[in-house]
């Protein structure tokens, strides 16, 4: 059985993808398995999963025959991985050869659930931009003084996970959305019994015109909020959301504005700029204001309702998250 599985989720990263594969296959640490998905990919980046796949058995391909973006990429492997730890490398990105070697041994003999580490933020020619390290230290969010949104970054490469942390708790990416690290992260951390950080940076982040976190679109905006819902179910699941509501609006306001910020220094004409911050602040407000009020409104209702020149919410009833605190209330007890 492998020490190490590692996840690469593809879709058309073929100008990066063989310098990825190549880190990963160097590695100091050989008793690894490389779980490469093909999410769809259009360009030659099939040709070259098969060319790795024939030259090393320690990779091998699996092909989805619908595009499930990141998300469904990684469940996948996750599903048919078989080493107690994972590792996850993006198709565009590369690492260092100690790297899971590195990451192994800082779970301290299997104790750590997740260990942290840097990265260095390179562009496309390698040169580097930033590089980041966290302070060396351990977790452990059970105490319950743990703030789950704000311990990690959310991304998901930047960190070995134990893999029955996500199977035995049924732990999944949403698929066909994005930023669905933001969605799995706080849960995990929240089921997390040893967090590990350490100041290691082996993991090269390559900044590139298509990079997923440079997108614009009308779907980044709305799938933000999605994030949100399934993050605020899983509190509520737990009955937690009352005592950890102030650290989930900061979480809102916090991506949302590293959203707003990147769109703000983007190289959108400054029309386009305004429009869509402007969009975007009028669903931040929305959703604040008249989340618990429509959350259970059946789809007809929500039809009316947007159907009417004045939605009019606080005749739905609608109260905002001080409201919330109240339901939490309530259904604590």
């Amino acid at each position: 059985m492998p020490l190490v599985s590692v996840i690469v989720p593809v879709f058309n990263v073929a100008p990066f993808l063989e310098k990825c594969l190549s880190s990963i296959l160097a590695s100091t640490l050989t008793d690894i398995e490389v779980i490469c998905v093909d999410d769809c990919s259009t360009d030659d980046s099939p040709r070259i999963l098969a060319d790795f796949a024939s030259r090393d058995a320690r990779l091998r391909v699996i092909r989805h025959e619908q595009n499930l973006h990141a998300g469904g990429a990684r469940n996948t492997a996750i599903r048919v991985a078989t080493a107690d730890y994972l590792a996850s490398v993006d198709g565009d990105d590369w690492v260092e050869p100690d790297m899971f070697a590195t990451l192994l041994a800082a779970t301290d003999g299997g104790q750590a659930d997740i260990v942290a580490f840097g990265m260095v933020k390179r562009d496309e020619a390698g040169t580097i931009l930033e590089r980041r390290a966290p302070r060396r230290r351990r977790i452990e969010p059970q105490s319950g003084d743990v703030d789950i949104f704000s311990c990690l970054n959310p991304g998901f490469w930047n960190k070995l996970w134990r893999r029955r942390l996500i199977t035995d708790n049924d732990l999944w990416f949403p698929e066909h959305i994005h930023h669905e690290d933001l969605a799995f992260t706080p849960q995990a951390v929240a089921l997390a019994t040893d967090i590990r950080f350490i100041s290691a940076t082996p993991y090269n982040y390559v900044i590139h015109p298509r990079s997923a976190t440079a997108g614009t679109s009308a779907r980044h905006q709305m799938d933000y909020f999605k994030v949100f819902d399934i993050l605020a179910e899983f509190l509520e699941k737990r009955g937690e959301l009352r005592r950890r509501l102030p650290a989930f609006l900061d979480c809102v306001d916090v991506h949302l504005h590293y959203h707003a910020r990147n769109v703000a220094q983007s190289d959108l004409p400054e029309a386009e700029k305004r429009q869509y911050l402007r969009h975007f602040l009028m669903m931040k407000r929305g959703y604040l204001a008249n989340y618990l009020a429509l959350e259970d409104m059946s789809s007809h209702a929500l039809e009316h309702a947007i159907r009417r020149r004045d939605p009019g919410f606080e005749a739905l009833g609608a109260v905002g998250w001080p409201g919330v605190l109240r339901a939490a209330a309530r259904r604590s007890g």
